[in-house]
């Protein structure tokens, strides 16, 4: 696995994780609850962003995600 792939894959689970403590554990307009809003969105943007650079994996198959596949080669 490229340390591309592993990173965008660290990132996007990173998110997950915070997404899900956002929605069910944290309480809303706290310290806390903005300062782990703020690092979801540049886990996303990172897991949106890296996927334009990951093409295909060892197989042929295209490892991107659904949005990034129609952009240019």
């Amino acid at each position: 696995m490229s340390p591309l792939v592993a990173t965008h894959a660290f990132a996007a689970g990173f998110g997950l994780v915070i997404g899900a403590w956002q929605l069910f554990l944290s309480t809303k307009g706290s310290t806390a609850h903005r300062v782990a809003g703020r690092a979801w969105v540049v886990a996303l943007l990172y897991v949106s962003v890296s996927s334009f650079w990951i093409r295909k994996s060892a197989t042929g198959r295209s490892a991107s995600c659904m949005c990034s596949r129609w952009s240019p080669s």
